[in-house]
């Protein structure tokens, strides 16, 4: 990873710790070591630095810019000068999808789209009778 990048750190709720407030480290900047290859290193020096590593796991973690999860496998160079990276535990996000999903009764999602059915064939019997019609 290159030397000059430094990202916006922010620990998730769910991983933030009393000592980490204290010093308030819940939001600060963080410079990336140089010799991290993978999001899976950055993530382990991540959770090494901010003494988090006895409270979870790497695997248990993950990255997040902008909504969007960083595999962990992916270069660690997919991290930009100035990034909003948010570290969080999967649970976490498993659990914001979740609530964040849309709930469609299947219900209503059969009538939906018997109505889009309905709408298509008026338009279809439509469009025949106005080219046999004579003008």
């Amino acid at each position: 990873m290159s030397d000059d990048r430094r990202v916006k750190l922010e620990v998730a709720q769910g991983l933030t710790t009393e000592a980490l407030l204290q010093k308030g480290l819940q939001r600060s900047w963080y410079k990336p070591s140089a010799d991290c290859v993978s999001i899976a290193d950055v993530i382990s020096k991540i959770l090494n630095d901010l003494h988090l590593q006895q409270h979870v796991s790497s695997s248990d973690v993950m990255l997040c810019i902008d909504g969007f999860t960083l595999p962990s496998d992916g270069p660690a160079d997919l991290l930009r000068d100035g990034d909003h990276v948010i570290i969080m535990s999967k649970d976490s996000l498993s659990n914001e999808a979740a609530a964040a999903a849309p709930t469609v009764s299947l219900p209503a999602a059969t009538a939906a789209a018997a109505a889009a059915k309905k709408r298509k064939a008026t338009k279809q019997l439509t469009a025949r009778a106005a080219t046999t019609e004579p003008a």
